[in-house]
């Protein structure tokens, strides 16, 4: 499948479209259009089938940078609930640990505890979930599709430390877990849709190059941000990222990959 840029203007009452891969323009009335149109001037062009060509539209800047601007608010948004939620299960769970009756729990977290009892039950699946995720990582390892997979962190006992998480998860909880394995792992993501991801997280000495961001600017995940938003942001940054801050050490994640991966 082959990726082409639509570089998208105005025209009144519409827009203009070009294509610099075959240098050709088009025109659609709508903004809905535009994909559609541009993938047609392609297969024109290229004599390739439709469903081999996908469009990469291109918005005027301003165009662009709003709606960019919305989507960021958003995803933080639904980051930050997420955050929040697990935190309560969090709570929930370690004032149960300690002996606290739900009563207590509702009144020091300001629910109520028929909330509590839900909050606890969602911890619970959440956990066997996890646990689940966690034998089937280790199966794949064992004798699975990950069998000849090389785990590039290496623990100081010569061993390799696997950190397993979800991808909605807060980006603290991925830390709390490193940090618990040593301070670097190898850590295994699955998303909302059930796929596998895997990002190692090195001493940043030991990174081959030097990582090719450090977290800065509006694009870089924020405090709220989920597992999911960080491992998009390495993905995209192919020598890696500088995540020292977020785990207290010099620490770089990288080699961030969808695997292919056998659920139990």
């Amino acid at each position: 499948m082959t990726e082409y840029k639509a570089i998208v203007t105005r025209s009144d009452p519409g827009w203009s479209i070009y294509v610099p891969e075959v240098d050709r323009h088009t025109y659609a009335a709508h903004l809905r259009e535009i994909e559609s149109m541009a993938r047609d001037l392609v297969q024109v062009m290229t004599d390739l089938p439709l469903e081999d060509i996908t469009v990469a539209v291109q918005l005027p800047p301003d165009l662009a940078d709003a709606i960019a601007a919305m989507r960021n608010a958003r995803d933080g948004l639904t980051a930050a609930e997420t955050a929040a939620r697990t935190a309560q299960q969090t709570a929930a769970a370690a004032l149960r640990k300690v002996g606290a009756p739900l009563r207590d729990i509702a009144l020091t977290l300001g629910v109520s505890h028929q909330r509590v009892h839900q909050v606890l039950e969602e911890a619970d699946e959440r956990s066997r979930q996890l646990e689940q995720f966690r034998r089937e990582v280790d199966l794949n390892l064992e004798r699975g599709a990950l069998v000849d997979f090389e785990l590039p962190v290496t623990g100081d006992d010569g061993g390799f430390p696997i950190v397993v998480v979800f991808a909605d998860e807060p980006v603290s909880t991925l830390t709390a877990h490193i940090q618990a394995a040593g301070g670097y792992a190898n850590v295994f993501v699955k998303d909302s849709r059930g796929v596998v991801h895997f990002v190692s997280v090195i001493e940043e000495a030991c990174a081959i190059g030097d990582p090719g961001d450090r977290m800065v600017g509006d694009e870089a995940p924020g405090a709220t941000s989920t597992v999911g938003m960080l491992l998009a942001y390495v993905e995209r940054h192919p020598n890696g990222v500088t995540i020292s801050a977020a785990l207290g050490h010099p620490a770089c994640a990288r080699d961030a990959r969808k695997v292919e991966f056998q659920p139990s």
